[in-house]
Formats: structure tokens, sequence, C-alpha cells
């Protein structure tokens, strides 16, 4: 059975997914928040996660960045979520998927699946002289 973060600030959506998820055999947690999803990811990192991207501001944009490289360093693929008016801004942050609502059941197994299977790259500081 496949382990799915959700992190998503909309309960509707978390719930959601959550149900869809749920009914195709997977075990699902979900953080309402980007702090409580790296604490989850800390405490036992899942097989997949995906992030709900709402609004392309910068603070929102920031936030996944900051969650997609916790991903990455707890080794967990990576699926962003967005809607059609952040989609361009979204593919800006890294990650191995990006879905843009609205998908259909299929495109969502399908994540799931594919995320399953990717190896995270690994994050690689570069320092830079003075």
């Amino acid at each position: 059975m496949k382990r799915v973060l959700i992190v998503s600030e909309d309960h509707a959506t978390r719930d959601l997914l959550t149900q869809v998820l749920e009914v195709s055999n997977c075990s699902v947690e979900t953080a309402a928040s980007h702090a409580r999803a790296a604490e989850l990811m800390r405490a036992d990192p899942p097989d997949a996660m995906f992030l709900d991207l709402k609004t392309a501001a910068p603070e929102s944009l920031r936030a996944v960045e900051v969650t997609g490289e916790e991903a990455a360093r707890a080794h967990v693929p990576v699926a962003i979520i967005s809607t059609r008016d952040a989609a361009a801004d979204a593919r800006q942050v890294p990650a191995h998927l990006h879905r843009t609502r609205p998908f259909g059941l299929a495109a969502l197994l399908h994540a799931v699946e594919y995320l399953a299977q990717v190896k995270p790259p690994t994050l690689v500081k570069v320092s830079v002289p003075a």
C-alpha cells in the first residue's frame, strides 16, 4: 500500500483527494500547513506527496518551494497541483510532476504510480566565493 501525503490549506481539496486515494488502496495523511507537512515527513516520510498551490502569490510559491526542499531531503517525490492561473508559476518550483486542475481520476492515480517509482534528486548546496 502506497503512503501519500496531501498538503493543502483547502479542506475540501484535502478531503476529495483523500477519498479518491483511499478508494484506490492508498494510505493517506493530510497537512493543512507546510510546517505540519515538514513535521510529518521528518517523522515518517511518505512514498509520495501532493502539494496544492492555489495562488501564484510570492509567499505561497515560497512555502511550496520550502516544503519541496524538505521533501527532497526526506527523499519524497513531489507533485504540485495548481490552478490554471498559478500553473506557469508552479512550474518554476522544482517537482517531479505538475498537474493543473481540473484533472481526472486516471491522471491522479497515474501520478501516484509515477511518484512511487521516482528516485528524488539529491539537494546540492553550492557555495559561491565572495
